[in-house]
């Protein structure tokens, strides 16, 4: 996944598709061009995930309670430059190793 705008991202699942061919079984198409068998299974997970229980105080014990978790709702911010500072002796050397430059 590769957003394309900065703000909340909330993911709610994932749709996909598998594909499978068959090796050596080929069939004709209207044209008369040989083409491989090949089936597609669609599929949908939905994701819900719980934050971790709560076992602080005895009702929370008692009942069965989960905290909030954020997991699937990151921030997506603007491009960042990756850093690397090395330290030696009283020298400091700093250099991008991303594709934003430093400024």
């Amino acid at each position: 996944m590769l957003p394309h705008r900065t703000g909340q991202l909330n993911i709610l699942g994932v749709i996909y598709n598998l594909t499978s061919s068959q090796f050596g079984e080929t069939s004709s198409n209207t044209d008369g061009q040989q083409m491989l068998d090949s089936m597609i299974i669609r599929g949908r997970q939905d994701l819900k995930i719980q934050g971790p229980r709560l076992n602080l105080t005895k009702e929370d014990k008692m009942m069965l309670r989960h905290g909030t978790d954020r997991r699937l709702e990151p921030i997506i911010t603007p491009p960042m430059p990756l850093m690397e500072v090395t330290l030696k002796h009283s020298c400091c050397l700093v250099r991008s190793k991303g594709s934003s430059e430093l400024k």
